[in-house]
């Protein structure tokens, strides 16, 4: 059975990418500013690889974030590991990676009365999958 990756390492993936998204760059182009290939960054964005330190400094420099902001609020930072926290830094960092990040933005150009209908119609296929 395969071992789970780190909440932690995976909290930092999603940082890593939220921040290599929010500066519009490519997996590819990050990868080749550390001299890594673009999987080698992928497996780093999903906590299926954990970030050195030296390699942390090193993507923080490229994307312009000190290593704590990496850190931000991640799981069990507040000294204690709260379950919760740790389920929802994995739901968001599994979202960013199935497109949510495109969602948010077309959320953002939507009018009231459109996003309560997506809503209504996430509910629908939600309630759908649980049967």
């Amino acid at each position: 059975m395969p071992k789970k990756p780190d909440p932690v390492d995976v909290y930092v993936g999603m940082r890593i990418r939220s921040r290599r998204i929010q500066l519009g760059m490519s997996q590819e182009r990050l990868g080749k500013a550390c001299d890594l290939t673009f999987q080698q960054i992928q497996k780093y964005e999903k906590g299926a690889n954990r970030v050195s330190s030296s390699r942390l400094v090193q993507i923080g420099s490229v994307l312009k974030a000190t290593p704590s902001y990496f850190f931000k609020d991640a799981p069990g930072s507040n000294g204690d590991n709260n379950t919760a926290d740790t389920v929802a830094a994995l739901a968001y960092a599994k979202f960013i990676d199935q497109g949510g990040m495109k969602l948010m933005e077309h959320w953002a150009l939507m009018t009231t009365a459109e996003r309560s209908a997506l809503g209504e119609i996430a509910r629908n296929f939600a309630a759908r999958a649980k049967r």
